[in-house]
């Protein structure tokens, strides 16, 4: 009687054991696509950051090219006059 009280309790505490790892390993799976979801999301946000401040700087390089020469043209028009 002992016996079967014994391995009954046991068996109940290995169902409530394989029940509890199969909700933690749910929710660690969750968790991780969570989690790789929000580091996607980031590094898409960072390189769309990146390539408008490539922009900018390739733009700014632009601006600076058109000032120089304009200063070069003014210079040149100054001394015709």
């Amino acid at each position: 009687m002992i016996k079967n009280t014994i391995i009954i309790i046991l068996l109940i505490l290995l169902i409530i054991t394989i029940y509890s790892y199969l909700c933690i390993s749910g929710e660690m799976t969750t968790y991780q696509n969570d989690r790789m979801n929000i580091i996607v999301n980031k590094e898409e946000y960072i390189k769309n950051k990146e390539a408008k401040l490539i922009e900018t700087v390739s733009c700014n390089e632009q601006l600076n090219k058109y000032k120089s020469s304009f200063n070069k043209i003014s210079l040149a028009v100054n001394e015709v006059n």
